[in-house]
């Protein structure tokens, strides 16, 4: 039976959960030197955890906001002959507009186009300015509920987990718990269907870490990073 990367990662996940228990688990400041990438994932862990409990608050503030400030709405404009259009951006202000068709008697007065233009510009200026205002108190309400911040906390969460993230990837396993630690990491990216190129580059590091504490596991590497998904 051929069995591919991902088969190999994915079939052992289960039983990597225990383990991953395990080094959360685990002191932080255990041989930090000689486990590095068990500190990365405890830290990881943490910050994940943070974040999760700055988007279940943002969650909840969002959920006392009236209707108009839980989804922006934007404004709608009415074009001839065609369904209004709900715009949310300038962009699609412009698009909108860009349905009315100017107006036979601007085709034959003498500077008809000159003036229509002229007046559309008015007109598209003038939503655009109501869009704007329209914005302006959605984003004043959620910023005095405290969610713009409570949201940008998380997010801030999340970009420190992502650099961890980044850090794991590239950085070499020195011990067999370091090198879970990444088999962790693997069978979740492949879950998530995160990009190859971070499955790839990960499993070429697990293989060279695997050969070089033990030098018998010759299809460490093949099996790691070397096989198809």
């Amino acid at each position: 039976m051929n069995i591919t990367r991902r088969d190999a990662l994915l079939g052992v996940s289960g039983a990597l959960g225990g383990a991953a228990v395990l080094l959360a688990e685990k002191d932080a400041t255990a041989s930090p030197v000689q486990d590095p990438l068990v500190h990365l994932w405890q830290k990881r862990s943490q910050l994940m955890s943070e974040a999760d409990r700055l988007a279940d608050e943002a969650s909840a503030i969002e959920r006392t906001l009236p209707g108009w400030a839980r989804n922006f709405a934007g404004i709608v404009i009415e074009v001839p002959g065609c369904q209004p259009k709900t715009c949310r951006t300038d962009k699609a202000v412009a698009e909108a507009l860009g349905f009315r068709g100017m107006p036979v008697r601007y085709l034959v007065e003498k500077n008809g186009q000159a003036e229509w233009r002229r007046k559309e510009k008015l007109y598209r200026d003038g939503r655009v300015a109501d869009l704007e205002r329209v914005r302006q108190r959605f984003d004043h309400e959620r910023e005095r509920a405290g969610y713009t911040a409570k949201n940008a906390e998380c997010d801030a969460m999340m970009d420190r987990a992502l650099e961890i993230e980044g850090q794991i990837v590239d950085t070499q396993a020195v011990t067999m718990e370091g090198l879970l630690v990444q088999a962790l990491f693997s069978a979740e990216l492949e879950q998530e269907n995160e990009p190859k190129f971070l499955t790839t580059r990960l499993g070429k590091s697990m293989g060279i870490a695997a050969r070089r504490m033990a030098p018998g596991l010759a299809q460490a590497e093949r099996l790691a990073g070397g096989m198809p998904s």
